[in-house]
């Protein structure tokens, strides 16, 4: 009877090991692929930035002598910055969103499975499991 649950855990092991290294790289290919894909699509109007023809227009429009036209024309630059950030962290949020979501279901699932068969908690390491060894029921 021990012998037949010590080789069901082992398999168990072996195949959730296997699962989180499938899930790792597949994780980390879909961040390379989309990540960059979407920061690559980038252009200076998504951006706001000096080069924008939007940008670039609106500094022209700057009314009054040299100090009001520069300090409309910083404004309108900072504002442009803070846009580009912005969608800059929401085209990386979208990269990550779909990883991390599969992720958290991972863990809950790693932590179903340690609660059915009284596996203990992974002690300090980043693998699903502990060692190859089992405990008994507590």
């Amino acid at each position: 009877m021990q012998a037949d649950r010590d080789r069901l855990l082992r398999r168990l092991q072996h195949r959730m090991d296997l699962c989180e290294m499938v899930l790792c790289a597949l994780s980390c290919l879909w961040i390379a692929v989309v990540g960059l894909t979407l920061v690559n699509q980038l252009t200076p109007d998504d951006m706001e930035n000096h080069r924008s023809q939007m940008v670039q227009e609106q500094v022209r429009a700057c009314p009054g002598d040299f100090a009001e036209r520069y300090d409309c024309t910083e404004a309108i630059l900072l504002k442009g910055e803070r846009s580009a950030i912005t969608e800059v962290v929401k085209r990386l949020g979208a990269a990550l969103i779909l990883p991390g979501f599969a992720w958290a279901v991972w863990w809950r699932v790693l932590r179903s499975i340690r609660q059915i068969y009284w596996l203990p908690p992974p002690s300090g390491r980043f693998r699903s499991f502990v060692q190859p060894r089992y405990y008994a029921r507590p």
